[in-house]
Parts: C-alpha cells; sequence; structure tokens
C-alpha cells in the first residue's frame, strides 16, 4: 500500500470518508441561513437568500417583511370607487360605499339622493309645519309660536313682553289680547285705546245738570250760582232751599 496525502477542501465543502470533497448544504447545516421572508437556496460551495414571493388574492398585499398577507385599505390609498357623496367603508378584503347620513342609494340612476323625511314620517317629526332640507329636515312653527330648544315642538309667545297694546295686554295660547282700563275702549286697529265719551252716551241720565266729559271718566256741573253739588256727585242742591233739580236745560 501507500499513502497520500490528504486533500484539502475548498470553502463551503467537507471531506467525505473517502476523501472526495463534497459541497456543504448550508440551507440544512446552519441554524438560521436567511432572515425571515426569505427562502434559502443551496449552491455548490456556498448558497443564497432569495425575498418569498408571496401570492396574495384580491384585496390583499404582500407585508413588507414578505411572510404574509395584509389587507388593502382601498379607502386611504384613494382606490375605491365610490361616488360623489358616498362614504367608503374598509372590509377584509374589499370595501363598501354608502350613502351620508339623510341620503339612501338609488339603483336606477346608481347615486345616492335625498330622503324626504317629512313624506317619509308625516306628522311624526314636528309638532307644527316640516321642511325638508338636502341631507336633513327642519321644523317651523305657526304664527304665535317659536321653536323649542328640541327643535322640534313648538312654545306659546308670550307678545305682551313686546308691549303691543296701548294700555293692557292678555297673553292667550298662540296669540294675544288687547283690552282698556274702565272709562275707555279699544279703538279699530285692536290695539289702541280711546275714551269713552260717557256724557254723549248717557244723554242726561248721569247727570242732573250737566255733564262733562273727561279722558277715562265723567264730571257733573252744577249751575254757576245758587248751587251746590250734592254728595253722590249728580245732584244739585239749592244753597237756601235745598232742594234738587229735578232737570234743567
Amino acid at each position: 500500500f501507500y499513502c497520500e496525502s490528504k486533500q484539502r477542501c475548498m470553502e463551503g465543502f467537507l471531506q467525505d470518508p473517502e476523501g472526495n470533497c463534497v459541497d456543504i448544504n448550508e440551507c440544512t447545516s446552519l441554524p438560521e441561513p436567511c432572515k425571515a421572508g426569505f427562502n434559502c437556496i443551496n449552491t455548490v460551495g456556498s448558497y443564497t437568500c432569495q425575498k418569498n414571493l408571496l401570492i396574495c388574492s384580491r384585496g390583499y398585499h404582500s407585508s413588507e417583511d414578505g411572510t404574509r398577507c395584509v389587507d388593502v385599505n382601498e379607502c386611504q390609498s384613494s382606490t375605491h370607487r365610490c361616488g360623489e357623496g358616498q362614504i367608503c367603508h374598509n372590509l377584509p378584503g374589499a370595501y363598501r360605499c354608502d350613502c351620508k347620513m339623510g341620503y339612501q342609494y338609488d339603483s336606477f340612476s346608481r347615486t345616492c339622493i335625498d330622503i324626504n323625511e317629512c313624506w317619509n314620517y308625516p306628522g311624526q317629526l314636528c309638532q307644527h309645519s316640516c321642511e325638508n332640507t338636502p341631507g336633513s329636515y327642519h321644523c317651523s312653527c305657526s304664527s304665535g309660536f317659536r321653536l323649542a330648544y328640541d327643535g322640534k315642538h313648538c312654545e306659546d309667545v308670550n307678545e305682551c313682553d313686546s308691549n303691543p297694546c296701548n294700555q293692557e295686554c292678555a297673553n292667550i295660547y298662540g296669540s294675544y289680547q288687547c283690552y282698556c282700563r274702565q272709562g275707555y275702549q279699544l279703538a279699530e286697529d285692536s290695539h289702541s285705546c280711546k275714551d269713552i265719551d260717557e256724557c254723549a252716551q248717557s244723554a242726561g241720565i248721569l247727570c242732573t245738570f250737566r255733564c262733562l266729559n273727561v279722558p277715562g271718566s265723567y264730571q257733573c256741573a252744577c249751575p254757576d250760582q245758587g248751587y251746590t253739588m250734592a254728595a253722590n256727585g249728580r245732584t244739585c242742591r239749592g244753597k237756601n232751599e235745598r232742594e234738587k233739580i229735578a232737570s234743567c236745560h
């Protein structure tokens, strides 16, 4: 027999028991030959790391490390096809287009159209009047009322606070009424008060001699000489005779 010197193998190779140099499979011999997201491919005398090629379904894309598929947010990336006036809602692998509040989808025109709440819910939304507005509605009240804090009910307005009457004012539900103090009567405008001429209306009944009209009342008068006014303020008595004058014209 004869002896030969051992063959020295290059880096990446290992000598087998028979003295032959065989390739080392680093992909199986090394604990972590490649970082996450890469595949190890053995080569003669070495190895390479190749990025994983994930095939993600529609609506998903590969993560930055290439290890998994993540959802595509079409609403944030502006890849959605929602129309004007619609709101985009992201879903796993997809998205949904919804109409704004106060609108509904019309399949014929494929657009969002305004909901007429006043027609859909007659008499349920407002106490008095309902007016439809784009995407909503507005309540209003009849004359003599104002909209309450909740925007739906109506409350009575106290018109007397603004002093609309010449003398006295009484607030009533939805309106007000003017009235006058004693000795006055309401004018044709239903707001002003005018003096009542009691003398003209009494036809000589109030006073035995002469009746003088004064604002809001009247006064009786006696002849200038020889008579005085009785305690009742209506009858004239002679100063000496102390007799009543039945009538004097």
